[in-house]
């Protein structure tokens, strides 16, 4: 499951620049692992802690919440890339999407700094 839904993610771009790309889902993927981890871990008592139907769980939860969340950050793309359109001309999305890039690096130290997961997902 792990190489479908890496072949999933890969194909999914959330901004046109594949560098911001990059940098965006590299700072987004360790928040949507807290999430799911979070969400299956909470679903284990109902289903009596088997690992098979968690793995099927977390696919679904990790898959379900990137598409949610890349969905959320391409509308927020957008919603900046408006204002910025009058003072940029030429590249209003590739702005828009920086700006985003920090205001997610800036959720994501957060999520760090609450979730108290330290492992390798998270950087040192």
């Amino acid at each position: 499951m792990k190489i479908l839904q890496e072949l999933i993610f890969s194909s999914w771009d959330i901004v046109e620049n594949s560098t911001v790309n990059w940098l965006i889902s590299g700072f987004l993927f360790p928040m949507i692992y807290v999430a799911s981890f979070r969400i299956t871990g909470m679903s284990a008592p109902f289903v009596g802690y088997n690992s098979k139907i968690m793995s099927i769980i977390y696919f679904i939860v990790n898959t379900t919440i990137f598409f949610v969340t890349r969905q959320i950050i391409r509308k927020i793309v957008y919603i900046v890339s408006i204002p910025v359109s009058f003072f940029n001309k030429q590249e209003p999305r590739l702005i828009a999407a920086i700006i985003v890039l920090l205001l997610v690096i800036v959720v994501a130290i957060f999520v760090k700094s609450k979730s108290k997961l330290n492992n390798k997902i998270f950087w040192k």
